[in-house]
Parts: C-alpha cells; structure tokens; sequence
C-alpha cells in the first residue's frame, strides 16, 4: 500500500493538467530538468529550463510532437525528449 501511494505521489508531481494543458517533467544529463505545458488550445508548448522560459509553436514532425520558433526546438516522442536552443542542446531528456 506504501508503495502505491509513493507511485501515485511521484505521478501526480511530474504531471498536472488543467483545461486545455498539461505539465510533464523531463529530466535531462547534467542534473538539467524541463518543465514542458503543451496547450492544445493555442497548440503551443512552454518550455521551462534554468528560470527561462520559451513559448514554441506546434511545428510539423514525422512522429511525436514538435514545437518550434525557427531558432528554439522542443521534441518528444514516447516520453523521450530533445531541447535545443542556442548555445545548449539536450538529448535523452526521459518523463
């Protein structure tokens, strides 16, 4: 039963949802998290990383989800992730 709730608690913190969006978590190498709120309504994404924070445009993608300004990307595909923007990238960012 403890283990459940620890599962549960774990979930609930890496993912919320409010009408029209959802946060998920994805830690990347180096200790660097992203804090990503997809927004189904503007179809945009947020991304937050160091107290920064990019608002991408869905963009087109051959699969998962892609969101990008031109110059900042943002990519997932099967809870995996890629952040780039200049001056940082990362890769292998897992939910």
């Amino acid at each position: 039963m403890g283990k459940a709730l620890l599962m549960a608690a774990r979930l609930l913190l890496a993912t919320t949802s409010t009408a029209g969006a959802e946060t998920f978590t994805f830690h990347c190498v180096l200790q660097v998290d992203l804090t990503v709120t997809y927004d189904n309504k503007t179809q945009t994404a947020i991304v937050e990383t160091q107290n920064t924070a990019f608002k991408l445009p869905i963009a087109q993608s051959g699969s998962g989800a892609r969101y990008s300004d031109g110059t900042t990307t943002f990519w997932e595909h099967q809870g995996e992730a890629m952040f780039e923007t200049p001056g940082a990238s990362f890769t292998g960012c897992k939910r």
